[in-house]
């Protein structure tokens, strides 16, 4: 190591939730973690909200409980999700999951805003240092990972946490392979004002262009939506005036809060799945989109990458050490969540293609099949527990609250 550099317990690539919740859990159990990101703390909106909301699952309200950082979120501007209702545009198909909840509260919609700017106020509370820097690459050496920073810096970290997003820069610089698959669709959101009032239950309607959910915010009649279609229709959409856009997104969800208009600009990204070769090697590991990505229409991808953290937390901390895990302990964690991934991403990905089919044989199948899953408590429950995220697979700090 060259007298420029330091050496660091724990560095962090990425400043997004699923960073900085890796960062909260290892600090708390007394790790000293230094996390990188190049991005300014995000502003909370001066009027109206934030447009990028998530869907954060009992589970991951969970693991921010453990850490004390829920309790910094602004809750006026978090809207609790009471029950689920979803439909299908080619068939009779109908699902009501809220009944058969064993929680209140299916989800809590949550701004990025809101939650980082919580996130970050508790990682430096427990002592996290929180470094305006970018990782430029990681190479592996004896005593474990050299770190080039855009700063001109090198550090030596002993455990790498690679939280950087889909397009992971750390996981590329350390020659991680990454199969993509693009699904040719695009996902638009953007927030919108409802004509009628959404009684805090989230709808999702299954086009065959693509899945339309509408989530409420946490005023009655203000919702966000996330319309996920193909890309020469988000371009199309993308062309409308407000007036057409809103006639065309009222008509997708079939009037059920009557006319929907946006209130906000409205935002596009590209849908892929896409899963690392690898999630660990010899001190360093990859959570969140750095290791997986999966289509939005169950707003799973945040939890998922939540569940990462804490299941590596809790790997790490297992009886009384408190020591930068060895490989088995990584290989250990790498097999507890590809197996999860997996799970979640083989049934996203089957329940795309089959309701992006408008085949006869198979819209009558599917609707036949909502209907079972409607009126059979067993499946319905069993559906609602996976979208909790509190079954027995998933890690202690995410079944109980502290």
């Amino acid at each position: 190591m060259s007298p420029s550099s330091r050496s660091l317990d724990v560095a962090i690539a990425g400043g997004g939730v699923v960073g900085l919740t890796t960062a909260t859990l290892l600090a708390e159990s007394g790790f000293r973690v230094h996390l990188f990101d190049p991005n300014p703390a995000p502003q909370m909106p001066a009027e109206g909200y934030d447009v990028r909301q998530y869907a954060l699952s009992p589970a991951s309200r969970n693991v921010l409980l453990r850490v004390g950082a829920w309790d910094g979120v602004d809750h006026s501007r978090v809207a609790t999700v009471e029950g689920m209702a979803v439909w299908d545009a080619c068939s009779i198909g109908a699902i009501d999951f809220g009944r058969n909840s064993p929680s209140a509260n299916l989800a809590f919609m949550v701004e990025h805003a809101n939650l980082v700017t919580a996130l970050r106020e508790r990682a430096v509370v427990l002592g996290v240092t929180l470094e305006v820097d970018t990782i430029d690459s990681a190479t592996q050496v004896q005593d474990g990972i050299m770190l080039s920073l855009a700063s001109g810096r090198s550090s030596l970290a002993r455990l790498l946490v690679a939280a950087d997003g889909r397009r992971s820069g750390v996981a590329g610089s350390l020659g991680i392979q990454t199969t993509r698959q693009p699904y040719g669709q695009r996902a638009l959101a953007a927030n919108i004002v409802c004509e009628t009032e959404h009684g805090n239950v989230a709808r999702q309607r299954f086009l065959p262009t693509g899945p339309l959910a509408v989530l409420p915010l946490p005023e009655p009649r203000l919702a966000s939506i996330v319309w996920s279609c193909r890309d020469e229709y988000a371009d199309e959409l993308l062309g409308m005036s407000e007036d057409r856009f809103a006639a065309a997104l009222s008509s997708a969800f079939e009037y059920k809060l009557g006319t929907l208009r946006p209130v906000s600009p409205v935002s596009s990204f590209e849908l892929e799945r896409a899963q690392a070769s690898q999630w660990c090697g010899r001190n360093w590991v990859l959570v969140g989109d750095a290791a997986h990505t999966i289509h939005p229409l169950a707003g799973h991808g945040l939890n998922l990458g939540i569940m990462d953290a804490a299941s590596m937390h809790e790997l790490i901390t297992a009886g009384d050490n408190r020591e930068i895990p060895g490989m088995s302990t990584l290989r250990r964690y790498e097999r507890w969540r590809k197996s999860e991934a997996f799970k979640f991403d083989q049934l996203i990905h089957s329940l795309h293609h089959v309701f992006a089919s408008e085949r006869r044989a198979l819209t009558t199948l599917r609707g036949t099949g909502m209907q079972l899953i409607d009126r059979c408590t067993v499946l319905n429950r069993w559906f609602v527990t996976q979208a909790l995220g509190v079954g027995r697979e998933a890690p202690a700090t995410a079944r109980a609250s502290k």
